[in-house]
């Protein structure tokens, strides 16, 4: 129940330990017909490849896989992870387009 950038510091500092290779703040712009409509960014990505997004909240719901899919979409990426921190026990959910 702590704030979402505590757990973003911690999978920082756990996948540094586990040597798990790590992207920080990419930004991406968001497209339509050609043309730049905005710009998000991906705070974490492991392995160059997935995007890690961790939240705080009763359970992963569709509006958090949306999220995922969207980013995912944007970042012309194909695999993602959900980590939900609001229990002792972990929550996740693998997304893959």
């Amino acid at each position: 129940g702590l704030a979402i950038e505590c757990y973003e510091k911690a999978l920082r500092v756990e996948f540094n330990l586990k040597d798990i290779p790590l992207l920080e703040s990419q930004n991406f712009s968001i497209v339509y017909k050609e043309v730049t409509v905005g710009e998000f960014t991906v705070k974490l990505i492991a392995y160059e490849t997935i995007i890690v997004l961790p939240i705080v909240a009763e359970t992963i719901n569709d509006g958090d896989i949306a999220k995922m899919i969207n980013q995912l979409k944007v970042a012309h990426y194909q695999a993602g992870l959900i980590f939900n921190f609001k229990y002792p026990k972990l929550q996740w959910q693998r997304v893959i387009l």
